[in-house]
């Protein structure tokens, strides 16, 4: 289990550091929700031109019962890599 925890770590920890650090935030629409995969919410976004998001709800995002397609719920993208928003975290 120490091992599988190490690999998370070190692949993801640097990424939410960034967000933490210099993420910006901003508030999509939900344009599609699939409760069988893995509660999944769907939303673009605009930094310089449309990106398509998708993430799992809660951890500061509305929990996922609670949404509907046309609400608008916090993200937080990369600066340096728009490509990799992350839903909450506001």
């Amino acid at each position: 289990m120490a091992a599988v925890s190490a690999a998370f770590t070190s692949q993801y920890l640097p990424g939410y550091r960034e967000l933490a650090r210099s993420g910006r935030p901003a508030r999509p629409a939900v344009t599609r929700l699939e409760p069988r995969q893995h509660r999944q919410v769907h939303y673009p976004f605009r930094v310089d031109r449309t990106w398509r998001g998708a993430g799992r709800a809660g951890a500061g995002a509305p929990p996922f019962s609670a949404l509907a397609v046309g609400d608008c719920i916090p993200i937080q993208r990369r600066w340096t890599r728009p490509c990799t928003p992350s839903p909450g975290l506001c």
